[in-house]
């Protein structure tokens, strides 16, 4: 999580920590989804950020 976390912009990490907040405060199974599934995206867009790097095991089994 932390590499992960140097791709996040500031509004990105602000972004996460209310969400984090909403989803602890969270009454409904239907809440809990939603804002979960909020973090992941944001999440997956931090990942998308990061450099690509290749599997050598992969190239071997070829």
């Amino acid at each position: 999580m932390s590499k992960l976390w140097s791709y996040m912009t500031e509004e990105d990490k602000k972004k996460y920590h209310e969400l984090r907040e909403e989803l602890i405060n969270a009454l409904t199974k239907n809440e809990v989804r939603y804002y979960a599934n909020q973090m992941h995206e944001l999440l997956d867009k931090a990942e998308l950020k990061m450099p690509k790097i290749e599997d050598k095991g992969a190239e071997k089994l070829s």
